[in-house]
């Protein structure tokens, strides 16, 4: 039992480190031109290393992963743009016209749809955890309430039995009533 709590603290701080950081990342003056700037960063960062790589596929998931996970949807589509566009000019050996053969169409197409699906997994993920975000709010707040509710009722019983016990302490009437007769 002291295991599963802790693990469960331990993943709850670390939530809140990365929402911390968010909510830092968000609360700056430009959100937006920043996380914008994270996706062509990131795809520029991509693009240097794809040639001496040779894996301009990966590093360029890599940068749409981040933009996604850091910038949102926006900022990762982004990246799939910009991912394609450097992958279709630089990394196919011609490119994309009606002379180019069909393997590299057929590459481009897989990249494209592996790219899209890679930010909408990501996009995904992001709005579960402000799902989950919400729902452990409103579970620490029920938890909070029934928290108070149970030391309103133990109050309850503690007074309660004080009553009961001074009632059987004290005389009744009609005790009263027959020892003065």
């Amino acid at each position: 039992m002291v295991s599963a709590y802790w693990l469960t603290a331990m993943r709850s701080d670390t939530m809140k480190n990365y929402r911390a950081y968010r909510s830092n990342l968000a609360m700056s003056k430009h959100p937006r031109l920043q996380h914008y700037g994270l996706a062509v960063i990131a795809c520029g960062v991509a693009l240097a290393l794809a040639r001496p790589l040779d894996a301009p596929s990966s590093c360029f998931l890599l940068a749409i992963i981040v933009s996604g996970l850091f910038g949102g949807r926006g900022p990762g589509l982004l990246a799939v743009g910009f991912s394609a566009i450097a992958f279709s000019f630089l990394f196919l050996p011609s490119p994309l016209s009606l002379s180019s053969p069909s393997s590299s169409y057929f590459r481009f197409g897989v990249f494209v749809v592996t790219a899209l699906t890679t930010s909408q997994l990501i996009e995904a993920k992001r709005r579960l955890e402000e799902s989950r975000r919400r729902i452990d709010e409103a579970l620490s707040s029920t938890q909070a309430r029934l928290y108070r509710a149970t030391q309103i009722a133990t109050v309850a019983e503690l007074a309660a039995s004080i009553a009961h016990e001074q009632a059987m302490r004290r005389p009744s009437r009609r005790s009263l009533q027959k020892t003065r007769r």
